[in-house]
C-alpha cells in the first residue's frame, strides 16, 4: 500500500491489504508529482454502496484531495446506481435519527 497509514494498516497483512483492495467496487488514486498522496475505495453490489476508506497523507491534507475522492466516489455512485438502487446518502437521516455512523 503506498499510502502512509501506521496506526491501522499494521493490524493488517499484505495479502489481506491487496485482497481488499482488488475486491473494491470503485477506487480512487490522488497522485501528486508521481507519488501516490491519497486514496478512496468503494464497496458495494451494484445496488448498494459504501465508501470504505478514504485516507490522504498528513502533509497533504487541507488541500481538498479528500473532498475531491469523495465527491469522484459518490460521482460514480449517482452514474451507476440503478433506479431503485440504493446507496448510504438516502440512509443520512435514517442514521442520524438513530445515532448510527
Amino acid at each position: 500500500m503506498c499510502v502512509e497509514r501506521k496506526r491501522r494498516v499494521a493490524a493488517f497483512s499484505k495479502e489481506r491489504t491487496q485482497r481488499a483492495l482488488i475486491n473494491s467496487l470503485y477506487t480512487v488514486i490522488a497522485v501528486q508529482d508521481g507519488r501516490t498522496v491519497g486514496m478512496g475505495r468503494l464497496i458495494g453490489d451494484g445496488m448498494y454502496y459504501m465508501i470504505a476508506d478514504i485516507v490522504v497523507q498528513p502533509n497533504c491534507q487541507k488541500h481538498g484531495i479528500g473532498s475531491r475522492i469523495i465527491n469522484m466516489l459518490t460521482e460514480y455512485v449517482d452514474k451507476e446506481t440503478p433506479i431503485g438502487g440504493r446507496s448510504s446518502k438516502e440512509k443520512k437521516y435514517f442514521m442520524k435519527n438513530w445515532d448510527l455512523r
